[in-house]
This record gives structure tokens, C-alpha cells and sequence, in this order.
């Protein structure tokens, strides 16, 4: 199974009661963290791409998304050699990582 990095804005993402919102719906907020660019969503990825993508198909992600939400904080050093390990497995190109980033995660 892939796994995916996305940086959202937690506040987005923790479930409030809003008395608006019917049983099984959620706020629009988290769609502000979709990177999408012509149709192709911006995550750090391990393998598989996410392309191509319809506003329904990423309305449909988000739902995903928040019905399987696991709520795990990873540390910098742990996203950096996350990061570091799929680059050498041959799933990121070094040189398409931040260049901040990457002088980060070659130092390790």
C-alpha cells in the first residue's frame, strides 16, 4: 500500500462540533491543504502518483482522508530520514527536494 506525507494545518483537520454540518459531512477547511496543480496532487509520496485528478476525485480524497484520519505528529528528524529512506529506495529524486530540505536530510 502507498504511503503519502501531506503538511496540513491540524487546527483543519480536528473535528469540531458545528451544528451546521449534517451527520457525515465535514467543513470545506481541509480542501485549503490539497496542493493541486493541474490536476496533480502535491505529496510527498512513496510510490503511485495522484494525477489527473477531478474535483470530485479530490473531494472524494479528502472524505477518505478524514473517515481513516490517524492522527500521527512525526518529528522533523523522523519526516528527514523518512524522506532520506525513499530517496535511496529510488522513490524521490534528491534533486527534486527543497534545497533546504536537502542539505538537511545529506547531513544525516
Amino acid at each position: 500500500m502507498p504511503q503519502y506525507l501531506l503538511m496540513i494545518n491540524k487546527r483543519k483537520w480536528d473535528r469540531l462540533n458545528v451544528p451546521w454540518l449534517k451527520p457525515n459531512q465535514i467543513q470545506a477547511d481541509p480542501l485549503g491543504d490539497l496542493r493541486i496543480n493541474e490536476g496533480t496532487l502535491s505529496v510527498w509520496q512513496i510510490e503511485d502518483d495522484l494525477i489527473q485528478l477531478t474535483a470530485d476525485q479530490a473531494l472524494n480524497l479528502i472524505k477518505a482522508i478524514f473517515d481513516s484520519l490517524e492522527k500521527h505528529r512525526l518529528y522533523d528528524d523522523e519526516v528527514q530520514t523518512r524522506i532520506l529512506n525513499a530517496i535511496q529506495k529510488g522513490y524521490l529524486d534528491l534533486h527534486k527536494v527543497n534545497k533546504s530540505l536537502r542539505n538537511k536530510i545529506t547531513q544525516l
